[in-house]
């Protein structure tokens, strides 16, 4: 009489496992899609808008040089002009990496997150430590494509709210997983007053 039992809780089980493997295809192919997208707007703004941004800004230098030295006004506000405009220009650059880094197309996962550490810690002025254990060079796509977007996110929120200048970072590869964590020492989150936006959870 358990036998029929028995049979049900295996097919529940199965049933399970499927739709979990199921709604994990679903959810890489869903990220893999997002990067596309985001690689895509990224060389947009890199090779085009940045180009764009750069172009007026030799320009601004050449009318500086053109003007008599007698202009003086208008050559300091041209000078201010020709830096607002070489600010943004860093600004689109730094967006462009932000949204997707070539790095991922051309590395294996643990290079290229050392890789973005080195580089945001050189931009931000920042110090950030790096470890990784046992992680396979031909680490599938699907999971590259997961964990690198969430170190990008984690550690921009933490150097952004946590209020320190000192990052570990660790991508550690287990029998069934791959690891990634991000530590510092900041003030953290307020839990009761969290707010969850369009990304990841972010203070209020």
């Amino acid at each position: 009489m358990c036998e029929p039992c028995a049979l049900s809780v295996a097919a529940d089980i199965t049933e399970g496992k499927q739709a979990e493997e199921v709604l994990s295809t679903f959810s890489c192919r869903l990220i893999e899609a997002q990067e596309k997208e985001r690689a895509w707007i990224a060389r947009e703004l890199h090779d085009d808008i940045n180009q764009r941004v750069a172009l007026v800004s030799v320009t601004l230098e050449s009318l500086k040089l053109g003007l008599p030295s007698s202009e003086v006004q208008a050559r300091c506000r041209l000078e201010e002009t020709k830096q607002q405009v070489k600010d943004l220009g860093n600004d689109v650059q730094a967006l462009s990496h932000r949204l997707h880094s070539s790095k991922l197309d051309y590395l294996e996962l643990a290079t290229a997150c050392r890789g973005f550490c080195n580089e945001l810690s050189e931009r931000q002025s920042i110090e950030i430590e790096f470890a990784s254990d046992k992680v396979p060079k031909n680490q599938s796509k699907e999971i590259s494509l997961c964990l690198f977007p969430l170190l990008r996110e984690a550690l921009h929120n933490a150097v952004k709210y946590s209020g320190v200048r000192q990052f570990r970072v660790s991508l550690q590869a287990t029998p069934n997983d791959v690891e990634l964590s991000v530590h510092d020492s900041g003030v953290g989150f307020d839990l009761e007053r969290q707010s969850v936006g369009t990304g990841w959870v972010s203070p209020a």
